[in-house]
């Protein structure tokens, strides 16, 4: 297996429902991505020498993050005074789980967690993968310099 991986920094901001923490206040963090591709053999580096151009993930996936998550504010979609301020104020926000998954009625699971924006990027990952013709490894999400989620898909 020979794998790539590409980096990516976005700031977010969030809080979380029903928590009995320092999250439940409103906070942010300066998020560190880094997303994983791979091929199972040399014989499958392109024309180049590449798994994938690092270019290529940028434009893919960087972009797309950028564009979506970059300075936003993840909002569970049961906090209905927090959704009211976000709207009034005309502010950048993402509402989990931003229709990737469908959980039913449980809060835990819209809140956004360091878990759950992982695996939103994760679905994304694992499509542009395929479409590249690659293996989807992983995608690891720092929320501090100590702490991390990763999904394998």
């Amino acid at each position: 297996m020979i794998t790539v991986t590409k980096k990516f920094n976005f700031p977010i901001g969030h809080c979380l429902l029903n928590y009995d923490g320092p999250c439940a206040n409103i906070h942010g963090h300066n998020i560190d991505l880094e997303v994983t591709f791979g091929i199972r053999h040399y014989m499958s580096l392109d024309n180049a020498g590449f798994v994938i151009d690092f270019n290529e993930i940028k434009k893919g996936i960087g972009s797309w993050v950028e564009e979506s998550f970059d300075h936003a504010f993840f909002v569970n979609p049961m906090d209905a005074s927090m959704l009211k301020l976000l709207m009034d104020r005309n502010s950048k926000h993402i509402i989990m789980p931003n229709n990737i998954l469908q959980y039913g009625d449980h809060t835990g699971l819209y809140n956004p967690t360091m878990e759950n924006i992982a695996l939103i990027i994760g679905v994304k990952a694992y499509n542009f993968a395929h479409l590249k013709n690659l293996i989807f490894i992983k995608v690891r999400l720092y929320e501090s310099d100590t702490s991390f989620c990763e999904i394998e898909l």
